[in-house]
């Protein structure tokens, strides 16, 4: 039976912060492609192949569309979506690295990695509602897209009828997330504290030592 990695959830948000720096500067096509292949390793690791797959697919996609279909492409074609193809291109290793912290750490841990940081309290509160608020949201617009699937109603044509439920979710989801937070004892001066044991061990420091070392070899 296949044991999946638990990595440090302080190793899940140092990853982004890397990822993050070294695709944004990186000009080496090499190192995007060992980033990247990294990255999906690692995701399989933690049982989140699918996962990272997906984001993965779509990265050798804007590859082949900007090596192979760009250079035989009418040239307002190239000048209209090279620019976003590129820059696009960049961002999807940071979606990588973003998902592997979505799928293994809870909002539990990354703020208790916060708070082991020293950050305002403020801060984690807005982040950790921000946090959740947006799923929740998400969810609730595609209930309402499935709902007016069924009955027949067009979205374009009736987009009212989109938008009035979708608003009301919303505000009935930030009176719940703020309840939430009054009940857990955000209101509480005391010392915060939380039942995670963060603790790096060896695989959390390879994982992390790998991605430094490609950084300085291209």
């Amino acid at each position: 039976m296949f044991k999946r990695l638990k990595l440090d959830p302080r190793t899940s948000i140092i990853l982004l912060l890397l990822v993050n720096i070294f695709f944004f500067k990186s000009r080496s096509l090499a190192s995007e492609l060992i980033l990247m292949s990294y990255l999906l390793i690692i995701l399989t690791v933690c049982g989140n192949f699918k996962s990272g797959l997906k984001v993965y697919l779509t990265f050798i996609t804007f590859l082949i569309i900007n090596y192979f279909v760009f250079p035989y492409s009418p040239k307002w074609i190239v000048t209209t979506f090279i620019v976003p193809v590129s820059y696009a291109r960049k961002i999807f290793p940071c979606i990588m690295a973003g998902t592997l912290l979505y799928k293994t750490v809870t909002v539990r841990g990354i703020a208790g990695v916060f708070r082991k940081f020293k950050f305002s309290e403020n801060f984690i509160l807005a982040f950790m509602i921000t946090y959740r608020y947006f799923p929740t949201l998400r969810q609730d617009i595609h209930c309402v897209r499935e709902s007016m699937k069924i009955r027949g109603i067009s979205m374009i044509k009736n987009m009212d009828i989109f938008v009035v439920p979708i608003i009301n979710s919303a505000i009935d989801m930030s009176e719940e997330l703020s309840k939430a937070a009054v009940t857990r004892g955000v209101e509480n001066p005391g010392r915060k504290t939380t039942i995670i044991d963060f603790k790096f061990t060896v695989y959390d420091v390879l994982v992390i030592l790998f991605v430094v070392l490609i950084m300085v070899i291209f």
